[in-house]
């Protein structure tokens, strides 16, 4: 009887700290909940992974002097450590992502974010098209050249892996972000600063370069909002996931811009570096500023007659 009521107790007193006076769950509840899942998906799997590799190579006697006389299986393991990681990770954010968007938790279970194919279709079609007019139109002013002809793809192993890895990693940053942060806060909030916080949380998860500018976090900052406003139009997170696959896909494994050696194709800078990145690449320049201003200003019209109606 003294344990139930101790229970009672300690439940009743957590239920006040997690929940305002009308019984909704606090904002900074569920922002450091979403952060903790965020922590344990990416740098403490990452400080995990990278102990057992090291264990098992010491076990097994490897080092970079004598890696090219191990066995092959041993050898791939080494060599595609980094994609068994990003597999895991983006692995593990989607599904524990999904799983609390769904909770009860968060108090938005009558609202699931489900994902829809047509939706991501959409997205998917948007990014690749918009992405491909903007190459097409940089290689007609000169802004652009390519390291070799259409006529010679260069297959490899890592062209066929970055299509996973993209399509997961998107699916699981935009699930994080938009189907559980921006969803909750535009539940609170008005959906301008709800957009805004949701996407300077996702930056991270979005960040692929080490060489940070003024422009590349524009772009990452326009990117996240441009994904929270699908969210608001579209019903979900899975028009955005499908539009920033579709950039990820073209610019790393079709078009291969600066930074990108495993595409099948190879799109270098040749002048006006501020426009086209140069050899930091895409995100580094303002044409990308204006393919996702572009893309945010035609989702924000129906929201404009909506609001005007």
């Amino acid at each position: 009887m003294e344990k139930k009521n101790a229970a009672r107790f300690f439940g009743g007193m957590i239920g006040k700290v997690c929940r305002n006076k009308r019984g909704q769950t606090r904002a900074v509840v569920v922002l450091v909940i979403a952060l903790m899942v965020l922590a344990v998906c990416v740098p403490l799997a990452e400080w995990l992974y990278w102990s057992g590799f090291n264990a098992l190579t010491r076990l097994w006697g490897v080092t970079e002097r004598n890696i090219a006389r191990a066995p092959w299986p041993i050898r791939q393991f080494a060599r595609y450590s980094g994609v068994l990681l990003t597999l895991i990770q983006g692995g593990l954010l989607l599904a524990l992502s999904r799983r609390l968007s769904k909770s009860k938790i968060l108090g938005m279970e009558e609202t699931p974010d489900r994902f829809t194919p047509g939706r991501c279709l959409r997205g998917f079609l948007t990014g690749a098209g918009s992405l491909l007019i903007l190459w097409l139109a940089l290689l007609a002013l000169d802004n652009l050249r390519l390291g070799h002809s259409l006529l010679r793809p260069a297959w490899s192993a890592n062209t066929l892996i970055l299509p996973l890895t993209s399509a997961l990693w998107a699916a699981a940053t935009l699930t994080w972000g938009v189907s559980i942060i921006y969803r909750f806060l535009s539940s609170r909030l008005p959906w301008i600063p709800a957009a805004a916080i949701s996407a300077v949380l996702m930056m991270p998860l979005m960040l692929h370069s080490s060489q940070i500018d003024a422009l590349l976090i524009v772009n990452l900052l326009l990117c996240g909002a441009l994904c929270c406003v699908s969210a608001r139009e579209n019903g979900g997170w899975d028009w955005g996931a499908g539009f920033l696959f579709a950039v990820w896909l073209l610019e790393r494994a079709v078009l291969g811009f600066p930074g990108y050696s495993a595409a099948l194709y190879e799109t270098y800078p040749v002048n006006f570096y501020w426009l086209n990145g140069g050899e930091r690449g895409l995100w580094h320049g303002a044409a990308m500023t204006l393919l996702l201003l572009v893309n945010g200003l035609i989702l924000l019209r129906p929201l404009h007659g909506k609001s005007a109606s």
